[in-house]
């Protein structure tokens, strides 16, 4: 009796050692587990980061390189003969029917009205590396300060003193792989008198833009003695 007894004793110490060591080892596999894990946490965040960085220079290098060729469109000496820009401003700008101008305290002429987007898209012809996977311009404008509307006096029937110093505004909005990039170019826009003996070549161009459906499709008037140029403000 009292063999058995021993004998039992040693199967049960036996029984209960190869339990813990079972234990044991489902602490070290989860242990194992979490490093793992953690490891490739570190890893994806990492690789999540040099990404977003890799974009962010994509986006800034885009926005600032269109943003100089923007101001090169807009301010060059023959502007009113090379730059599709100027001559769609030059259409649409101060035209009470077309383009309301900023104010975000006027209703009617808020952001909703005021602000239009243009997407630039990338020429299929040519493989430009680092091109972003969005680009778009936000383009609107505002009166210069002091002058002033009522019913009997509307955005054509401004005289050239009370058009010049206007603001002209373009946002670049570059976006790639969830990040986005902002450049925002202001503009003060210089009217004066054209001279026909000087400034021929323009009037001419003028005369012909309004007949443009391209620029001017609802065929608005287009006052041809006044000259238009577009100065960067820093």
């Amino acid at each position: 009796m009292k063999k058995y007894l021993v004998c039992f004793n040693k199967k049960t110490s036996y029984k209960n050692n190869k339990g813990a060591a079972m234990i044991v080892a489902i602490i070290i596999i989860a242990v194992l587990m979490i490093f793992t894990f953690s490891l490739m946490l570190v890893t994806y965040t990492l690789y999540a980061s040099q990404n977003k960085k890799i974009a962010n220079m994509k986006n800034r290098e885009a926005a600032n390189t269109l943003s100089k060729v923007l101001n090169q469109e807009l301010t060059g000496d023959s502007v009113y003969s090379d730059s599709s820009l100027w001559k769609y401003l030059r259409c649409n700008l101060y035209q009470k029917d077309t383009w309301p101008y900023y104010d975000n305290s006027v209703s009617g002429y808020t952001s909703d009205y005021a602000y239009r987007y243009f997407d630039v898209c990338k020429n299929a012809n040519y493989a430009v590396d680092g091109y972003p996977g969005e680009i778009k311009l936000c383009i609107y404008w505002t009166l210069p300060r002091g002058t002033t509307l009522s019913s009997d006096k509307t955005l054509n029937d401004l005289s050239i003193d009370e058009k010049r110093d206007a603001m002209l505004f373009i946002e670049i909005i570059c976006e790639t792989g969830g990040q986005t990039y902002t450049v925002l170019n202001k503009y003060k826009m210089v009217v004066s008198q054209l001279d026909e003996n000087i400034d021929s070549s323009e009037i001419y161009a003028l005369d012909k833009l309004a007949d443009d459906l391209g620029y001017n499709p609802m065929r608005l008037p287009i006052n041809n003695n006044e000259k238009w140029r577009f100065e960067a403000v820093q």
